[in-house]
């Protein structure tokens, strides 16, 4: 039951971010931005990436190697989605309102089936470069990964 709650809690930390973003684009600057869950999309993988190629983290470091991958995939992120601003959506201002939402439908899409041929489209299995620590109560091992993936999304909020 705690494990439920725990994957409700994980689950439900990264769809109200995605929430909150859409709902801030969308009350700044007018404009629904399909791309944004995409961006996050794409944030996921290249923090994936980063600590795949890293290999085998030892437990001593891992909170560590976290907090690098989430601060440079956060940059890397933010410059792609600056970068799809100034290349997509600035050209447009100033046009009608459904040409913005087209352009949005399309960046989503490049970056939906940009992703797809990098990595493949079937779902796969990774293994967790890092070593479960024995908890202080129950004896039985927690993931720093876990608790970084849920606990990452609450702080951004």
């Amino acid at each position: 039951m705690t494990q439920l709650l725990w994957n409700g809690l994980f689950v439900g930390s990264f769809y109200a971010l995605i929430a909150l973003g859409y709902s801030m684009v969308y009350g700044i600057i007018k404009l629904l931005n399909f791309a944004h869950g995409d961006l996050y999309m794409l944030g996921a993988f290249i923090g994936y990436a980063m600590l795949s190629s890293v290999g085998i983290i030892p437990a001593s470091m891992s909170i560590t190697a976290l907090l690098i991958v989430l601060l440079l995939t956060m940059i890397i992120s933010g410059g792609i989605g600056v970068g799809i601003e100034r290349l997509a959506y600035r050209p447009l201002r100033g046009s009608p309102r459904l040409a913005v939402l087209i352009t949005a439908v399309g960046a989503s899409f490049t970056l939906e089936y940009g992703v797809s041929a990098i990595a493949g489209p079937n779902p796969g299995f990774s293994q967790s470069g890092f070593r479960a620590r024995p908890s202080i109560s129950s004896g039985r091992g927690y993931r720093p990964r876990k608790l970084f993936s849920w606990l990452s999304p609450c702080c951004s909020c």
